[in-house]
């Protein structure tokens, strides 16, 4: 069979397009009002346009060439940075999220990853740091105002779930019985995150996440306040349960 004719039949069997939404983001989305914006992408429009305009630039999401695989279009960063953050917000699988900003499950899939990995380059260095001397003391007198005096910034951990990965599955396995990651957030009281560890199996303890973590070598007053699973130190007080409330 000749070369041309098997190319006809795999376009044909392969390649056929299948019907989507075709205005949602052009049309819909920006008719959404302040609050229906923030229920769909858990953002509000402000903070979305922020973003937009520090990554809009980014070379990961630009390419050279106008025309991609197959001489497709590049998407807009914008309808890329919608569809990222409509999939972490909303738990849909990628074939609806798909239909609705008119693009193949895969594309879904190629946004939320470079999305992300150009936000963890380029943005998290810029906003998730560690206070200044100046903002500590604004910070540590709006912690004084809820009775919490002393207290630049508080530290917890919580549970990501995730499937059983393999191998070393078990070191995933928390205690309270299900398979997880462990995200530790260090936040002020206006809640802006000063630091981010999200790298241990779930069966590791809260003290060894913080010990191991970069900003521990940071901390060396008595400015923080974490939960009653930390070990006492000089640089760290507990809160109690009427002081979480």
């Amino acid at each position: 069979m000749p070369v041309g004719m098997i190319k006809a039949i795999w376009k044909l069997l392969y390649n056929k397009k299948i019907p989507k939404c075709q205005y949602f983001f052009e049309e819909v989305i920006p008719r959404y009002d302040f609050s229906t914006f923030r229920s769909h992408f858990r953002i509000t429009r402000t903070s979305f346009e922020a973003i937009l305009n520090h990554i809009a630039n980014a070379p990961e999401l630009n390419r050279k060439d106008p025309l991609l695989y197959g001489g497709m279009p590049q998407i807009p960063v914008e309808k890329m940075l919608l569809a990222a953050l409509w999939t972490l917000a909303n738990p849909e699988c990628y074939r609806p999220i798909g239909d609705r900003f008119n693009i193949t499950k895969s594309t879904v899939f190629m946004c939320v990853h470079k999305i992300v990995d150009v936000i963890l380059v380029h943005l998290c260095k810029l906003f998730i740091k560690w206070p200044t001397v100046n903002e500590r003391n604004a910070i540590s007198q709006n912690f004084a105002r809820f009775g919490v005096p002393n207290v630049i910034d508080v530290v917890d951990g919580c549970h990501i779930p995730i499937k059983k990965p393999t191998p070393h599955g078990v070191d995933y396995f928390n205690k309270n019985f299900f398979y997880s990651v462990v995200l530790q957030g260090i936040c002020t009281s206006n809640l802006m995150f000063t630091d981010v560890d999200c790298r241990w199996p779930g069966s590791v303890h809260d003290a060894r996440i913080f010990r191991t973590s970069d900003i521990q070598g940071q901390v060396a007053d008595p400015d923080l306040k974490p939960s009653s699973r930390y070990p006492k130190r000089e640089h760290l007080d507990h809160v109690t349960s009427p002081d979480r409330r």
